[in-house]
């Protein structure tokens, strides 16, 4: 009776360090990811920072920093802000925003498909017309700060349960 209940206690220590196993791989699957999704998001705060700024100090005149913070905002990268974003650009849309920049978009986005356009954008003026616009920049820089505390954070955490696991697996 007592070898059965050993064997029955090595056979579930065995599982239950089987399952930690798992455990360990998808919180390393979920530290590179985070890792990526922090870096996306700091890359984004800074790109609406320097639009801002520049806009600030009236000097938003080419289109590659305003292209690269925009499009970090607007386009999806494993979760949305939230519903007040998707209102802001659907007021874009309303408001005529995407009539004066989309040919302009569309040759950043696919430029061996689409011709320049012939009509340079004045960027600083698209941010002064489109109040929209420059909320998307000053929401995303306040939004990203706080995102990448919480990615910070999770991360922390994540190592702190991988240290408690091998600790457990190590005295096992």
């Amino acid at each position: 009776m007592q070898l059965d209940n050993l064997h029955s206690q090595n056979v579930e220590k065995d599982i239950l360090a089987t399952h930690l196993a798992t455990v360990l791989e998808n919180l390393e699957d979920d530290r590179i990811q985070l890792q990526s999704l922090r870096q996306d998001r700091d890359e984004s705060r800074r790109l609406s920072t320097d639009v801002i700024d520049k806009y600030k100090a009236g000097k938003v005149k080419g289109s590659e920093d305003f292209m690269a913070a925009y499009l970090s905002i607007v386009v999806e990268q494993k979760f949305r802000h939230n519903a007040h974003n998707e209102t802001m650009e659907s007021d874009l849309w309303k408001n005529g925003f995407y009539d004066v920049a989309w040919a302009y978009f569309r040759t950043v986005l696919d430029s061996e498909k689409y011709e320049k356009s012939q009509n340079e954008v004045d960027f600083q003026l698209l941010i002064e017309k489109y109040g929209a616009v420059k909320g998307l920049f000053l929401r995303n820089e306040f939004v990203m700060t706080n995102v990448v505390v919480i990615y910070d954070s999770l991360m922390a955490k994540g190592e702190e349960l991988t240290l408690e696991i091998h600790k457990y697996l190590d005295n096992k």
